[in-house]
């Protein structure tokens, strides 16, 4: 079965006015669900570096041990937000052996021509 972590996520560096109120220092912790209290746009920026961290990999773009910046898409009211894996908090992931059926194409009908 495939493992996943929980990964924290923290405002490290906010300027202007958030609509949705985040200031420095804000956190969150994301397990299987989304964070109550973030705002969508902000998330769906953050979520391919949380995935990525949640199955203890590495971003191109990290600051060593696998933490991780990423900003906000409002570019007039920035916020910076730092992704770190809770090593503590591995299990086992709710949705299944992802190498078989996510992200991977060994279940494509093409495999034996390109691969």
């Amino acid at each position: 079965m495939a493992k996943i972590m929980d990964v924290r996520i923290k405002v490290v560096y906010q300027k202007g006015h958030c609509a949705f109120g985040l200031k420095e220092g804000d956190e969150w912790i994301v397990g299987a669900t989304t964070p109550a209290g973030i705002c969508n746009a902000a998330y769906i920026s953050l979520y391919p570096y949380l995935r990525v961290l949640q199955r203890d990999g590495t971003n191109k773009y990290h600051l060593g041990a696998k933490v991780t910046r990423v900003a906000c898409p409002d570019a007039w009211n920035p916020i910076v937000f730092e992704l770190s894996p809770v090593l503590e908090s591995v299990r086992d992931s709710p949705i299944g052996a992802l190498d078989k059926t996510c992200g991977y194409v060994e279940h494509l009908p093409y495999k034996k021509n390109y691969l």
